[in-house]
């Protein structure tokens, strides 16, 4: 990874996101995973999944919360994590439901 690469991802601060931590650590995540940096991505990938987990549990009704578990888990590896998430959103909102 050259200089302006890491130039580029340390300009993304939450300001940006207008303090959206979730957003600011996803978009982190997938720029550290474009520029092929796997420990950096997997470090905000991780801080984002712990983020989601601990919204979770103040709201577990919230599919979105769920579905996007299984996303961080899935680019974590976390395989049986990322099915049991992904599967909870779909139980909490059925894809024939879903408008999206």
């Amino acid at each position: 990874m050259n200089e302006e690469d890491y130039e580029s991802v340390n300009t993304l601060t939450p300001g940006v996101f207008g303090n959206d931590r979730f957003t600011y650590l996803m978009s982190k995540a997938q720029m550290y995973a474009l520029i092929d940096e796997e420990k950096f991505q997997h470090a905000y990938f991780d801080s984002a999944r712990m983020l989601l987990e601990e919204q979770i549990k103040n709201s577990p009704k919230v599919f979105k919360l769920h579905s996007l578990l299984g996303y961080v888990c899935a680019n974590l590896g976390l395989r049986e994590q990322a099915i049991e998430a992904g599967l909870k959103g779909v139980e909490i909102m059925p894809i024939s439901l879903c408008h999206y």
